[in-house]
């Protein structure tokens, strides 16, 4: 009833203060209020302090005199409490300070929001906006992020250890109560708010300052877990939310990603991540990578070119693209939970990659852009090196045209904001020099009088590390502008990879750097050269390609025959050799203007002696096989005109400095002669008819293996012809009266596999094979004669005499013979 009565005033005090506001009265502004829990005589009670207003609500000072009434109500949206009026004092001066108690009837619900109210009254007009005070009854003893944590347990469990505070506020103070129950609470869907939990555990009278663990057996694994810790006193209670991840985590993102050129390609390495997204604990020993060629924003202008590679650096060669680009590379870390952040290698697409440039590389700026990959570098906002279709120097920005073509390159170190010594770069992506003879890089700059300005080519095998070959001092001798080449060769880097860099700046004196056609070429030599000889008046005509090419156009070729300078020629070039059969040695080189192709492979040249049918040599007559195969010399034996007895037919023969290989012997070429022995080389595989007729003091024979054919009275009427030694196993064809006439007691000689061969042959029915091991008859042995009897003796035609043949080995034959 109290309450009622204390709301009905509330209410009819403010119904009179409207009244009055509208009639004009004075209204005084809301008192204030401070509101707080203690402890008194061990009883836990809410206190408060209201003080009063000094002013109205115009904010003028109210009199010292003024009395107004002051009214404090409380009110609690969870309990359904609405003005409950706690204090009420009357005739208060402006500016007084009232203590005051409220003693909630039947207890104060601790942990629970209280608001108060403070109403000051001036006659029947009240506070037009009255001030609010909030209170939580009880012991404040929040539970803080340091007293909770959630950490891996065994078998996927989940530890969480909550440790009982001690102290409260700040400065620290003893917290006055014991703790009558801990509680846990698993949240069941952390994306809602407030969280919707279930109860899994409670400890009855925890104790201040201790930890107390519980063990979650079902967490939700290789997750982010959250709970609520409620901690209850008899003077109120704490809440806090404590998360924590359970399991392993996806990895976070890489760092410290790298991108340099190396080997023809781009190295990526990084460094590899040490906790996961939602910071949990990660399995360093199953991270990942995907590693991302990135040539724009987007997932639409990226390539995965590695996928999940445990390594922690790719080498990435650009094997399929066609033609280089700008990029950067993107890393992400994944693992067997799922796929985790990324990072980039730089905030731009600053690496250039892809096949290389193979020559002739040529950048014209045709339409004031570049046609190549390039990478541009500028010291200086105000000063960038840019492709345009014309350029401008000077302070009356004279205009400058393309040398050919519609476009230049160019940067102009003169206006607003250029510091001295700003410099520019220009980077050409890899270049192969791989297979070039003669490489040269050139380019065109626009000379200017006057100034400082600089453009530096530097070259370098790795993209980062580049060597000065020439600098250029645009005004160097210049008195009038104009367009100037510069050669750059480049021999020292055939077989490499290079980037080529143009560096422009200046030091001083200012003005613009315009360079326009930057192009290397291979400066070839000359390849192929055919070789044509004339035995009629012993000359060789040369003729070559010309190596020009759209680039590369030569101006002359220089010849060198046996190294000496033979002048300027051109293809085909016919030279007078100063003789027969001596072989000459030639050169071409091509001259590109100021440039020297390296010097042609030497051909060899030499005009053969025109050969006659028949020629003689060492006391034969040779004719030449005129059918013989394509490219074989041969010749048979027409006549003998020496003087020897014992003879050895040779297997080759030299003339005009070709050799000849003795493949036979022609009709009648030894017939009558007194030769006593004769030896036929493997190579001679015919003899002719009466080859060797009517010599009646020829007493051994021995043929080669490549004998093939004996023609009709070959050794007829040799009436002395005692040994003849065949060595092929297969049996020649012999004409049947090829050997009529000689001694009756010749003997045979084959390889022991033939001997019935040759002894069943009809046209050799004279000659005996009983005795196989006739030693090799030798030319070069020494033949003496003697009479039956014994005595040394000197034939004469028609005796019968002993002849014994001495070879140099010491083996002594002897024969009966008929001179």
């Amino acid at each position: 009833m109290k309450s009622l009565i204390y709301r009905l005033t509330a209410i009819v005090y403010v119904c009179l203060c409207a009244l009055a506001f509208k009639a004009g009265a004075v209204t005084p502004t809301s008192p204030q209020l401070a509101m707080r829990f203690e402890f008194i005589d061990g009883v836990g009670t809410v206190s408060g302090t209201v003080t009063a207003s000094n002013y109205d609500s115009s904010w003028s000072q109210l009199p010292a005199d003024t009395k107004m009434k002051i009214v404090v109500t409380r009110s609690c949206e969870e309990l359904n409490e609405t003005g409950v009026v706690v204090a009420e004092y009357d005739n208060v001066a402006p500016g007084t300070k009232i203590d005051f108690q409220d003693h909630a009837e039947p207890a104060w619900q601790y942990g629970v929001k209280y608001g108060y109210t403070p109403m000051a009254y001036i006659g029947i007009n009240a506070s037009p906006y009255p001030y609010k005070a909030e209170l939580t009854p009880g012991v404040n003893f929040p539970l803080s992020d340091k007293d909770m944590k959630v950490s891996n347990g065994e078998n996927g469990s989940a530890v969480i250890s909550v440790t009982i505070p001690t102290t409260m506020g700040y400065p620290p103070t003893d917290i006055p109560v014991e703790m009558t129950r801990l509680e846990y609470h698993r949240v069941t869907n952390a994306s809602v708010y407030p969280y919707p939990t279930e109860f899994i555990h409670s400890i009855d009278n925890p104790q201040k300052g201790s930890t107390y663990e519980y063990v979650d057996q079902t967490p939700t694994p290789n997750a982010t877990n959250v709970y609520v810790i409620k901690l209850f006193s008899d003077y109120g209670r704490s809440e806090g939310t404590v998360r924590g991840f359970v399991g392993y985590d996806i990895p976070r993102a890489p760092t410290d990603i790298k991108a340099v050129s190396y080997q023809g390609g781009v190295k990526i390495e990084w460094q590899a991540p040490v906790e996961g997204i939602n910071w949990g604990a990660i399995d360093t020993t199953q991270t990942r990578y995907n590693v991302y060629r990135c040539w724009g924003s987007g997932k639409d202008f990226r390539k995965q070119i590695a996928e999940r590679i445990a390594e922690r650096e790719f080498v990435d060669y650009a094997t399929d693209i066609e033609a280089p680009m700008a990029v950067r590379y993107e890393v992400q870390s994944v693992n067997n939970i799922g796929e985790g952040q990324s990072n980039f290698s730089s905030s731009d697409y600053r690496m250039l990659v892809g096949p290389s440039y193979t020559l002739p590389l040529w950048e014209n700026f045709a339409n004031g852009a570049m046609q190549l990959v390039w990478k541009t570098g500028n010291s200086n906002y105000y000063a960038t090196l840019d492709a345009d279709t014309k350029a401008y120097y000077g302070a009356s920005s004279t205009v400058v045209e393309p040398k050919t073509g519609t476009g230049l390159l160019y940067v102009d170190y003169q206006g607003y904001g250029i510091r001295e010594g700003s410099s520019n770069t220009l980077t050409s992506y890899m270049l192969d020099l791989g297979k070039a003879a003669t490489p040269v890089a050139s380019f065109t700059y626009y000379a200017i009088p006057n100034n400082d300005v600089y453009i530096d080519f530097a070259v370098s095998t790795d993209g980062t590390s580049f060597t000065s070959l020439r600098k250029t001092i645009i005004s160097l001798d210049v008195a009038e502008p104009e367009w100037r080449t510069v050669d750059v060769p480049l021999s020292d880097y055939i077989g490499k990879v290079v980037h080529l860099r143009l560096t422009t700046g200046f030091t001083s004196a200012a003005s613009s750097a315009i360079i326009d056609e930057i192009k290397v070429a291979d400066y070839l030599p000359v390849g192929d050269i055919s070789v044509e000889t004339n035995a009629a008046d012993c000359s060789a005509t040369l003729s070559w390609a010309d190596p020009s090419s759209e680039l590369t156009k030569v101006t002359a070729f220089r010849a060198r025959m046996d190294g000496e300078d033979m002048g300027e020629v051109t293809s085909p070039w016919t030279v007078t050799l100063p003789d027969y059969g001596k072989v000459h040695t030639f050169t071409i080189q091509a001259i590109y203007g100021t440039i020297e192709a390296p010097i042609s492979a030497s051909v060899s040249a030499s005009v053969a002696r025109p050969v006659a049918d028949v020629f003689e040599a060492n006391g034969y007559v040779f004719a030449i096989v005129k059918d013989a195969p394509s490219g074989v010399n041969q010749v048979r034996i027409r006549k003998y005109n020496g003087k020897a007895e014992l003879i050895k037919i040779p297997e080759l023969v030299d003339y005009d400095n070709r050799d000849f290989t003795v493949v036979g012997i022609e009709d009648e070429a030894f017939k009558g002669l007194g030769i006593v022995t004769v030896t036929f080389p493997n190579s001679v595989v015919s003899i002719g008819c009466e080859s060797f007729a009517d010599c009646p003091e020829l007493m051994a024979v021995s043929f080669g293996k490549g004998l093939t054919s004996i023609g009709e009275r070959a050794f007829a009427g040799c009436s002395s012809l005692a040994k003849v030694k065949f060595t092929s196993t297969e049996v020649p064809e012999v004409a049947a009266d090829a050997f009529t006439g000689i001694a009756d007691y010749c003997e045979g000689s084959c390889p022991d596999e033939s001997v019935e061969a040759y002894s069943s042959a009809p046209a050799l029915q004279g000659i005996s094979f009983l005795t196989a091991d006739i030693s090799s008859i030798a030319t070069d042995a020494r033949v003496e004669y003697f009479t039956l009897h014994g005595r040394p003796t000197t034939p004469t035609r028609g005796t019968i005499v002993i002849a014994r043949i001495t070879h140099p080995t010491g083996q002594i034959q002897t024969a009966k013979v008929k001179r």
